[in-house]
């Protein structure tokens, strides 16, 4: 055991060099301060019984882990185990002298969750941004080089529940017995507005359609296809049962341009992904119609509504994937040969239209 502890000793002492050595190679390297205790590494073997032990005074009963716990410190083949199964002190024992399954349990995490990091220093905060998909949102509740520890762990609350997570502050409270005593005073005159700071207004849209952080961001669209110079005549041949109705794929069209505006991206040339579409009302084109498309930047939920009336929701978002989504050489497009042969003429074009919803 001494002979481990020794070579335990000498390679502490070049941790910091191995450390800075991976930096210079661009491979985020940071150390991480155990207290002197090497968690998930062979060393642990050592006091394996002595852990043992006293992990089944915390943990004397076995109960069944929940189906959202994913495990990092068991491969996923071993999951059906009973070891893997069961919160238990072979579990925790097992974790601690087990190398961590880091990128193995990412891989399980779903596109729009919020992740908590729950430590003292949130040193997996950077790691989380690099390793998930921009549609997470991750918090670390607290942050040691915060110079007040209470107001930061507050703020963290408030991301997770602008993140559109419920939040249940009054926990943080000690419980108030009702009714309160009549000589309990007032909350109301101790709330007072704050001057300190000039904030220009504008035009509530306006502030809207910035679309930072997860405020809900809006945009308005007028469909005239009346107008002499309107470039919109097209939807005056969309005609269903009599009546010209608004395309329901123009709904999805709003939405895309928006996110598009958004990002101050050209909706053209950025491709999109539509889940849950669900349409309330069809939109009657008898006049100009005017259309407000609400976006929720952090989910990427959105609403289009026709003065009061919800017509359509969904989400709509951006994938991660570079993929090549338009050419710049309409000749470079390849067509079959069954293509080439096939004509339509104009009957048949506006047929397909009307079937696709266009």
């Amino acid at each position: 055991m001494g002979l481990i502890l020794l070579q335990f000793l000498e390679m502490l002492k070049r941790l910091p060099n191995f450390c800075a050595q991976l930096q210079k190679e661009e491979i985020f390297a940071k150390p991480v301060d155990s207290s002197g205790i090497p968690f998930h590494s062979p060393v642990m073997q050592l006091v394996r019984e002595e852990m043992l032990t006293a992990m089944r005074s915390v943990v004397p009963e076995p109960k069944p882990r929940s189906l959202k716990w994913i495990s990092s410190s068991i491969p996923e083949s071993q999951w059906d185990e009973d070891l893997a199964l069961h919160c238990s002190a072979d579990y925790h024992v097992n974790n601690a002298c087990s190398p961590v399954l880091f990128y193995e349990a990412l891989q399980k995490i779903p596109p729009n969750a919020i992740t908590i990091e729950i430590a003292p220093h949130a040193l997996m905060q950077a790691i989380l941004r690099r390793s998930l998909q921009k549609t997470c949102v991750n918090v670390g509740l607290m942050n040691s080089k915060a110079e007040e520890e209470l107001p930061a762990f507050l703020q963290n609350l408030g991301k997770i529940y602008q993140a559109g997570a419920s939040v249940h502050v009054e926990k943080l409270y000690p419980q108030v017995p009702m009714p309160v005593p009549l000589d309990t005073p007032m909350i109301s005159p101790w709330w007072k507005w704050d001057h300190s700071q000039d904030w220009p207004v504008i035009d509530g849209r306006l502030a809207g359609s910035g679309g930072s952080g997860a405020v809900p961001a809006s945009a308005s669209y007028t469909i005239d296809p009346f107008s002499a110079d309107s470039k919109e005549t097209f939807l005056l041949d969309h005609v269903i049962d009599g009546r010209v109705l608004y395309p329901f794929t123009g709904y999805m069209i709003l939405a895309w341009k928006t996110l598009c505006k958004l990002k101050g991206l050209d909706h053209l040339k950025t491709a999109v992904i539509f889940e849950d579409i669900n349409v309330y009302n069809a939109t009657i084109l008898s006049k100009p119609i005017r259309l407000d498309v609400v976006i929720s930047p952090g989910h990427g939920q959105f609403e289009i509504l026709e003065g009061d009336q919800l017509a359509s929701s969904g989400r709509i978002y951006i994938p991660d994937e570079k993929q090549e989504f338009y050419y710049n050489n309409l000749k470079d497009i390849k067509t079959s040969e069954i293509a080439d042969r096939t004509e339509l003429d104009t009957d048949d074009a506006y047929k397909e239209f009307l079937l696709s919803w266009l």
